[in-house]
């Protein structure tokens, strides 16, 4: 799920931070926030990577971190083993991405999922991952969900989170805005799951009755015309 979030082009101009690179950064390789500190803009291992600076500073960002180690430690899932792991969180903020005439949403879809492959975000078989990205020149957020977490939250979740950023993004509060979505991320990942619908069941459900009533009435149709 993404969001594209409008800015007046003269406060874009004036609210991006650090020098504009108007190729954008590649999405392979990017810095690994467990050992790249310094691109990152840390000074201790981390889920949060923001190599263009996009936050305020390293005490922002590690804000960010204890947000997302309180996802981690705090609102846990079931894996298929039986074992049971927190919803592990990355996170990934950049100026601009290299996109040239691609399409915005789908290029940031493609950045959260090679990005999130590179960390090694969440446990193997446990589809306890999510990625948060943000490019700010492509004024475009989205927040990719594994599997265990997408039964928690829905693409209206989704909606509503950034949707509840974007006055602080207009604003140029980047911190602000960052924050407040993963905030409200973890509430909806403390959500008990959603069971998923039997299709089938569903579908003969609906389907014999309106066979029954068809045939009742081709039968009875039929009956009084032989009459």
């Amino acid at each position: 799920m993404r969001f594209l979030f409008l800015l007046p082009l003269c406060a874009a101009l004036f609210l991006l931070p650090g020098p504009c690179s108007c190729v954008g950064r590649p999405a392979e390789p990017f810095p690994n926030p467990q050992r790249d500190l310094e691109q990152c803009g840390l000074v201790q291992p981390a889920w949060i990577c923001d190599p263009d600076h996009v936050l305020s500073s390293v005490t922002e960002r590690e804000k960010v971190q204890h947000i997302l180690n309180d996802i981690y430690e705090n609102v846990q899932v079931e894996c298929p083993d039986g074992s049971k792991k927190g919803f592990q969180v990355g996170v990934a903020l950049v100026e601009k991405m290299m996109i040239g005439w691609a399409d915005v949403e789908d290029m940031a879809s493609k950045y959260a999922s090679k990005i999130g492959r590179q960390w090694g975000v969440g446990h193997a078989g446990c589809d306890n991952e999510v990625m948060f990205f943000m490019s700010l020149r492509d004024r475009v957020v989205h927040i990719k969900t594994a599997r265990q977490a997408a039964m928690r939250v829905s693409d209206y979740d989704i909606d509503g989170i950034i949707e509840s950023m974007k006055p602080s993004l207009r604003a140029g509060k980047y911190d602000k805005a960052v924050q407040g979505g993963l905030i409200l991320l973890k509430r909806e990942l403390q959500k008990p799951p959603r069971q998923p619908v039997d299709i089938s069941f569903v579908f003969s459900a609906w389907v014999v009755p309106i066979f029954v009533v068809v045939m009742v009435l081709v039968c009875g149709g039929g009956g009084g015309g032989a009459g």
